[in-house]
């Protein structure tokens, strides 16, 4: 598991190093690769490679339980009538569902890390999420993010102001 913020910089060719403890976790499993796609709040995720191995899988299955809601619809719209409602919801949740897989994969770009724990971060990328020189690392669970510094620096003030509050919903008695 991925923990922690570290402040880095990007080379001149658009490389990252990642932080020694990770490159421990990375040693530790083999892994010689990632897949790098556009997150929430303008961040970049990163995966390593059997972590998104999973995560595709997780997506591709969800997609497929969706998948057979528009082959009944009509049925069961011409059967009931005041269950168009719920049919639209399902019809936007499994649009939503769908663009939203459609984004995540569409950005997502394979990215080779050499011996030295680096690895380009495609230009693209590089501009969707706004990274200049200065970036945050962050420590994720299962992935890790990546920030330009002063938009993480606005995000994390923002989620800091909320942080006790959704500790509580969450039970976890901060």
């Amino acid at each position: 598991m991925f923990r922690g913020r570290y402040f880095h910089t990007l080379d001149e060719k658009g490389r990252i190093v990642l932080p020694s403890s990770y490159k421990k976790i990375f040693k530790q499993r083999k892994i010689d690769k990632v897949v790098i796609t556009c997150g929430e709040d303008k961040c970049l995720q990163v995966y390593p490679w059997d972590e998104w191995l999973k995560t595709e899988e997780s997506i591709k299955n969800i997609m497929e339980k969706m998948g057979d809601i528009p082959s009944k619809i009509e049925d069961i719209w011409t059967r009931v009538e005041d269950a168009s409602t719920n049919i639209q919801q399902m019809l936007e949740v499994r649009k939503r569902v769908r663009n939203f897989a459609l984004k995540f994969f569409s950005d997502a770009q394979e990215c080779n890390v050499d011996n030295q724990g680096r690895f380009k971060i495609p230009q693209e990328l590089q501009q969707i999420a706004g990274l200049t020189k200065e970036v945050v690392i962050v420590g994720f669970l299962a992935r890790i993010e990546i920030w330009d510094k002063e938009l993480w620096a606005q995000h994390y003030n923002s989620i800091s102001q909320t942080h006790e509050k959704n500790g509580q919903i969450l039970g976890f008695g901060i």
